[in-house]
């Protein structure tokens, strides 16, 4: 018997409904709904990942309980819906992946890592947040990644971010907040990668062992790089704020640098490019043949040994309007050596202009065949005098030098007359935000069309 017209429709009004949730070959697209209210949604994502092919979109709405792995494709967009969030308790690993934007995900896993990336290029993590995990909130190694819009890794059982191996990794300019607080561990820890970011960037409260427990050695600081671990941290729309960091605001080792700079000029109500201020004994530690810049804005303040400690073969420049002050603030018979910046062990200061005051010991102490270059900068109300340098350290000044029957009566050997030279420096260059802002329209578009 032939079919009628009204059978004929109805199995094409069956078919309609079994694969509206299915994608065309125009478009891969699919829905996810981890609390089973959508008919014909997928219920996990896992059920979804073994039908993904290059260019996909999937929305996801509710909270799933899973462990999810993503891996081996390119061109991926996934996350909630615009403007919105879901829930992933598990964890997210990323494995091989080209090209891969996770939108509007709030992770948190109760046995482990939030986020594990992992040999992954063109990862980005857009309204993300990775936060109450045991583990660390993001892992990540041998990958191309960037955290935009605004985040968060909170109170991790390991650090809020770790960073290793041939990494770059890099918060967004103009965004944030990126709140990266209260974990068991380092705020930021890298080695042999880049770090950027570009304002924005709240990185406090870091610890190496629980609140109310006896203190244990191990890490705290805001940020620590190790092993040729390169960062530059510049604010500009919004500062960063480094601050109430248990062992320390920034510390770097074993030939790593770090620039902390500004892009003035700041908008209104913005005074500094990044503030440090009240972490443990150090505000920025540099050792071990490393290098440090401070540059264009920078706030150094509230720390009880020094404000800056450079040491062991190491260097700092610090250029711009900057302020180191209130540092030093331990007893003296915690800190003896406390100042507002301290060199060390063959290490050179390079400094021009800026603000060195109220520290509670010399505004700047040079120790053990270390060196000063010093012009420009204003040292006032130090404790322990502008300047204190032992019988082997050297100092070149703008300072004036008057003339006494043993020699130049400053606190520091002088090897000539010369005084400092001028060496020109750029300024720091305005990062360009097009490629995430196509990003962010596009997969708008996209999960918005299903």
């Amino acid at each position: 018997m032939r079919p009628t017209r009204l059978q004929k429709s109805l199995v094409v009004l069956s078919a309609f409904v079994c694969f509206s949730f299915l994608p065309t070959h125009a478009f891969a697209q699919y829905i996810v709904d981890c609390s089973g209210k959508t008919p014909g949604a997928f219920t996990t994502i896992n059920s979804v990942i073994p039908l993904l092919t290059n260019g996909a979109a999937v929305r996801i709405t509710g909270t799933c309980t899973e462990n999810v792995t993503i891996s081996g494709l390119n061109n991926l967009w996934i996350g909630a819906p615009w403007g919105q969030t879901m829930n992933l308790q598990g964890n997210l690993s990323i494995n091989g992946m080209q090209n891969l934007f996770i939108y509007g995900m709030n992770i948190t896993n109760p046995s482990g890592d939030g986020i594990d990336i992992n040999n992954s290029v063109g990862v980005t993590l857009d309204d993300c947040t990775s936060s109450n995990n045991s583990g660390h909130g993001l892992s990540i190694g041998s990958s191309v990644a960037s955290i935009q819009n605004t985040g968060a890794f909170n109170n991790n059982g390991g650090a809020g971010v770790w960073v290793t191996t041939n990494t770059y990794l890099s918060f967004g300019w103009c965004a944030g907040p990126f709140s990266i607080s209260n974990n068991l561990g380092d705020g930021i820890w890298l080695a042999e990668s880049v770090l950027d970011s570009f304002g924005n960037l709240i990185i406090s409260n870091n610890r190496s062992y629980p609140i109310g427990a006896a203190p244990s050695p191990g890490s705290g600081f805001g940020i620590e790089l190790w092993g040729h671990g390169r960062a530059g941290v510049g604010g500009s729309c919004a500062p960063n704020v480094i601050s109430g960091n248990q062992a320390g605001g920034v510390a770097i080792y074993e030939g790593s640098e770090i620039s902390l700079y500004g892009l003035p000029p700041f908008p209104a109500g913005v005074s500094w490019g990044n503030i440090i201020e009240g972490n443990g004994p150090i505000g920025v530690s540099v050792g071990l043949g490393s290098q440090a810049t401070i540059k264009d804005g920078i706030q150094i303040t509230n720390h009880p040994d020094a404000g800056v400690d450079v040491y062991a073969h190491s260097q700092v420049f610090i250029n711009g309007n900057n302020q180191i002050a209130d540092n030093g603030t331990g007893s003296s018979s915690s800190y003896p050596t406390q100042a507002g910046v301290r060199v060390d062990g063959n290490s050179e200061a390079y400094i021009r202009g800026g603000q060195i005051s109220g520290n509670g010991g010399p505004g700047i102490l040079a120790l053990v065949n270390s060196s000063i270059d010093l012009s420009g900068a204003t040292l006032t109300s130090n404790l322990g005098g502008p300047i204190v340098c032992d019988s082997s350290a050297w100092m070149v000044s703008d300072l004036p030098v008057p003339s006494t029957p043993l020699g130049p009566a400053l606190p520091c050997k002088v090897p000539n007359t010369f005084g400092p030279r001028v060496h020109p420096f750029s300024a720091s260059p305005i990062p360009d935000t097009s490629q995430i802002k196509a990003e962010e329209a596009k997969y708008q578009q996209l999960i918005s069309s299903f």
